[in-house]
């Protein structure tokens, strides 16, 4: 769980510079 907590906090911190990553992130966790 502390590594998915992680990911979604790189995911909203980097979500504005690299929003492309942030959806293949979300896509991935979504599978």
């Amino acid at each position: 769980m502390r590594l998915f907590t992680a990911s979604l906090m790189t995911d909203l911190s980097w979500g504005n510079l690299l929003p492309s990553s942030h959806t293949i992130r979300v896509k991935s966790i979504e599978e």
